[in-house]
Formats: C-alpha cells, sequence, structure tokens
C-alpha cells in the first residue's frame, strides 16, 4: 500500500462504493418492478413504497412509520403513473436523507377522491445549522421531480419547513387505468 493511502482512505473508499452499488441495485429493481405488468394493482405500489422504505431507512438507523389504506382497492394502476411514482418518492426520500439528517420519516398515502392518490413525507431531524435542510435541493434532483410531476399531471399540494422537521405533500391524479 503506498504511504499516502491510509487505513481510513480506503474505509471510505469502500464504504462509498458500498453505497453506490446498493444505490444501482436499488435503481435496477425499481426498473425491473416497473414493467412488470403484475405488478399494475394499487396494492402493489404501496407494497413496493413500503419495501423500499423498509429496506432503506434502518440500515441508516432512521425511524420510520408507513401509512396506507388497508385494505388496498384492487383497482389497476396506470403503469406510466405508477413507475413516475415511484421514482419520485424514492427522489424524496433520497434527498431528505441527503439534505435533511432525519431521525423520524413519517410516510402517508391516502386517496382523494376516486382516482387521486395524495402521497405525503415528513421527517423529524437534529438541525445542524451549518446545513440548512431542504427536502427538494435545488440540483439535479428538483428538475427530475418536477419533470416527472409535469408528466403525469401531479403536483406539490403542500411543502413545509420548521426547526425540528420538514414536510411535503404531493397529489397525482387519475392514476387509475
Amino acid at each position: 500500500m503506498p504511504q499516502s493511502v491510509t487505513p481510513s482512505a480506503i474505509d471510505l473508499t469502500l464504504q462509498k462504493l458500498k453505497h453506490v452499488s446498493r444505490d444501482a441495485l436499488r435503481s435496477l429493481h425499481t426498473m425491473i418492478w416497473s414493467v412488470d405488468p403484475g405488478k399494475d394493482r394499487l396494492s402493489n405500489l404501496f407494497s413496493r413504497m413500503q419495501d423500499f422504505a423498509g429496506d432503506y431507512l434502518p440500515p441508516l438507523g432512521i425511524h420510520y412509520v408507513f401509512e396506507a389504506p388497508d385494505p388496498a382497492p384492487d383497482r389497476e394502476i396506470n403503469p406510466k403513473i405508477r413507475y413516475h411514482i415511484m421514482l419520485i418518492y424514492q427522489e424524496l426520500l433520497t434527498n431528505m436523507i441527503k439534505h435533511a439528517n432525519p431521525r423520524k420519516i413519517v410516510i402517508q398515502l391516502r386517496r382523494q377522491d376516486s382516482d387521486s392518490l395524495v402521497v405525503s413525507l415528513a421527517n423529524e431531524y437534529l438541525p445542524v445549522p451549518e446545513h440548512p435542510a431542504f427536502i427538494l435541493s435545488a440540483h439535479r434532483g428538483l428538475a427530475s421531480i418536477e419533470r416527472r410531476l409535469q408528466q403525469i399531471n401531479g403536483k406539490i399540494m403542500e411543502s413545509s419547513l420548521t426547526p425540528t422537521g420538514q414536510s411535503i405533500t404531493l397529489i397525482f391524479p387519475k392514476i387509475f387505468k
């Protein structure tokens, strides 16, 4: 080992590689899931969202609460909308983790009227004064979310930031086939 490379630098590099690999596998799993016609039910979307939170948050030491209608309506969801909802959801959770140092995230899914889905994410965090928290960063994540929302006529209903947390609520209209 060259003298300029320390064991801690190697550990840091391995940790980064581990996170990049895990994120790549999650992305691949989402792509495969999104094209599976057997996953076109609203209950499949809810289940995938809960699985993603369960796989992603606890290893990072983040507690979470997942609330969804039980049982979920047994209706077919538009595959394009299903795909975009899932990617928006993943991007929001990722942004919360990267930018807000959360200790707990509450995820709530509910239907509004007969064919709209409302998704709310709220986090509780210990503020870090030199790193202000923003769910939607001003970088690629925000642009990606806005593009996806436009493609499926979704919108941000509400967004708030307090000294100990933040929340965002999205609505996705006409989700069913």
